[in-house]
């Protein structure tokens, strides 16, 4: 929010009576009254700046092209046979600025910038990384892993860019088939007919890592992240900081883990698990009094699991870190 300079009023000096000393007691008392005038009008026009929007709230207190390489990974859930097709455009969550829809033309993965993002797959399956942004200018990131189980790949955040910022969200995609650039689509996660980036930019029905990196804000920190559950839950994930140095003031919610390893989707509600059993879907992102919510939040309390979580009473699963290189990503088996 902008704040403004005080307008005070200037202060006049009476001048001196000319040759009549009977006007000069009124001419202070004038000149007494035009000063305390002045300041009344600077006090008024005094204005208080507020935090920038594009921060999530925390508490008070509290790159993609690289080789896979073997990783530990955890055991490979039985594949579903069936598919049913998700929603067509759900809503993103509110929590963050919302995704919008166009088409990923941005720069490619090893574009300069600050921070690495390295995605690591503990799924037990094949997965696509998906990339959608959020519209304040941030760049599209193109070249996205299709990583093995067991594999990883790193990206670098172009928060270089024309925005010099970079606000988005990277997520699991699912049970992809077909010739990118034509027929290629997902059954989890879909985001247009490309395997290394999205051409659509709108909230896919999956896990999503959140991260906010504004390079220029030395007031509230210069990234933060989430884990969001708010439209659905494919994959546990977790966030981890790289080489972070966390300060003795800084609080549970900074430079901490984000999100749980836990296995997660048995905890979803029969009547929302979507796709086979794969997909643990959101009926209702804006209420707190679900199934949904109250059984995923009890499961992982490190995730938002609703559009305004933790708003209430404080307690939002954001976190800020100033001091990392990068974050890992990890993507878990259920």
């Amino acid at each position: 929010m902008p704040f403004g300079d005080p307008a005070a009023s200037p202060l006049s000096r009476p001048r001196r009576p000319s040759g009549r000393r009977l006007f000069s007691g009124l001419a202070v008392l004038i000149s007494v009254a035009a000063a305390l005038a002045g300041v009344a009008s600077a006090s008024a026009d005094v204005r208080p700046f507020g935090r920038g929007a594009h921060h999530p709230a925390l508490p008070t207190a509290p790159a993609i092209s690289g080789e896979a390489t073997a990783d530990s990974m955890a055991s490979s859930p039985a594949a579903a046979a069936s598919s049913a097709p998700a929603p067509s455009s759900p809503a993103a969550p509110r929590h963050s600025p919302p995704a919008t829809t166009a088409a990923a033309t941005g720069t490619t993965a090893d574009a300069s910038g600050n921070h690495t993002v390295t995605f690591v797959n503990r799924t037990g399956e094949q997965i696509w990384i998906g990339n959608a942004v959020n519209p304040d200018g941030s760049t599209p990131i193109t070249g996205l892993p299709v990583l093995k189980p067991g594999a990883r790949g790193a990206i670098t955040i172009p928060e270089d860019g024309g925005a010099t910022q970079w606000s988005g969200r990277f997520f699991a995609r699912q049970g992809c088939t077909g010739t990118p650039g034509t027929t290629f689509h997902c059954a989890i996660g879909d985001c247009g007919r490309f395997a290394d980036r999205c051409e659509i930019q709108y909230g896919q029905p999956a896990s999503f890592a959140e991260f906010g990196f504004y390079p220029g804000d030395s007031t509230y920190g210069k990234n933060w992240y989430n884990v969001s559950y708010v439209n659905a839950l494919n994959f546990p994930i977790t966030i981890e900081p790289v080489n972070a140095v966390k300060s003795p003031y800084g609080g549970v919610n900074e430079c901490s883990q984000a999100g749980c390893p836990t296995k997660l989707l048995a905890a979803c509600p029969d009547a929302d698990l979507k796709s086979g059993g794969r997909l643990c879907l959101n009926s209702d992102p804006d209420s707190a009094d679900t199934d949904y919510t109250r059984k995923l939040k009890a499961a992982c309390p490190r995730v938002y699991t609703w559009s305004k979580d933790g708003e209430a009473d404080n307690t939002s699963p954001a976190y800020n870190c100033t001091t990392c290189t990068g974050f890992t990503v990890t993507f878990l088996s259920n």
